[in-house]
């Protein structure tokens, strides 16, 4: 039994266009520091709005935001405790194709160490609208 066609999938090309011939997996950066639970529920709106145009994406805060809730420290942009995370969510990094920035991306530590990693191995990097449905290039040529 299939759980979906793979002809259902979108994926979305460094180019903009959107095709059904296999998946792409994108990262998805959000800011997280500040107002965690506001960010997380902010990086979920968009998620589901991504999901359900059947983008393929790992979404880190969706993940990790549950378990630092549970009791994990995490040390904002201090010592070896955000190392861990980093160290995670590189790992994760290498799996994905691409990356898709969030509104608020730069002025966060986190989205720009992610634009970093991207940019170094040459992968696609677009943009997300605080609606969550619109994918674009940097339209300031930022990159």
């Amino acid at each position: 039994m299939t759980l979906f066609d793979k002809n259902d999938v979108i994926t979305i090309h460094s180019t903009g266009e959107q095709s059904t011939s296999g998946a792409f997996l994108w990262y998805l950066a959000h800011p997280y520091s500040g107002n965690v639970t506001a960010n997380f529920e902010s990086t979920n709106a968009i998620a589901a709005k991504l999901f359900a145009r059947h983008v393929v994406f790992y979404s880190p805060i969706s993940m990790t935001h549950p378990i630092h809730e549970k009791g994990l420290t995490l040390k904002l942009f201090k010592g070896a405790e955000w190392e861990k995370w980093l160290q995670f969510d590189y790992v994760m990094m290498q799996k994905c194709n691409g990356l898709l920035l969030c509104p608020g991306w730069k002025r966060s530590k986190g989205c720009l160490r992610e634009l970093d990693v991207f940019k170094t191995d040459l992968k696609p990097v677009m943009f997300v609208d605080h609606d969550g449905n619109t994918l674009y290039h940097d339209p300031e040529g930022d990159l």
